[in-house]
């Protein structure tokens, strides 16, 4: 893939791009493309509730990029099932804000209508920096309030996390009757 956003300084080919997509629309594969996290201010422009796919494997996301999909795409996105972060430099967090998207918030959603979000198939975010402490306050705060059925699967392989850590994470996933379904890798 070319790159979208000119190194970063130049948004309007992606933004030119999110704006012409329509209701048919439903897989977004950009991987490797080169953009980097103020490009994801662009993804607001897609329509709301028609990408079922979402890859972005392989870009310079960050926490920036992360927290800009977290607050501005993901929460109107219901239809999305297969989320492909890998190789995006995210860090603790920009991981936990994306992760956040899930928690319950009933007031928040019925103003925003987040409320009849669908289950993610599949979420990839191995091979980013998420280390001992992003893990940590997942397994303790984010699982415990996390919405029934929110996430099927979760790829976490490659990450900065020591195996100890990973294995709390676990057991709050299967403390929680509502996420013990929730395969971890």
């Amino acid at each position: 893939c070319n790159d979208l956003t000119k190194t970063g300084t130049d948004h309007r080919p992606l933004e030119k791009f999110a704006t012409n997509c329509g209701p048919w629309f439903v897989s977004l594969r950009l991987h490797n493309c080169e953009i980097y996290h103020r490009g994801f201010l662009a993804f607001p422009m897609f329509n709301e509730n028609t990408i079922t796919t979402l890859n972005l494997n392989c870009n310079f996301l960050g926490d920036e990029g992360a927290i800009i999909l977290a607050e501005k795409f993901f929460p109107y996105q219901k239809n999305l099932q297969y989320v492909y972060l890998k190789e995006c430099y995210i860090r603790n967090e920009g991981f936990l804000r994306l992760m956040e998207v899930y928690v319950k918030d009933e007031d928040h959603d019925k103003r925003t209508k987040r409320d009849k979000r669908g289950t993610i198939k599949y979420y990839d975010l191995s091979h980013n920096v998420i280390t001992d402490p992003g893990i940590i306050t997942l397994a303790k705060e984010t699982v415990p309030n996390m919405k029934e059925y929110c996430i099927e699967y979760l790829n976490l392989v490659g990450n900065w996390f020591t195996l100890k850590i990973g294995v709390s994470l676990g057991d709050a996933l299967t403390a929680n009757a509502f996420a013990n379904h929730i395969k971890f890798e």
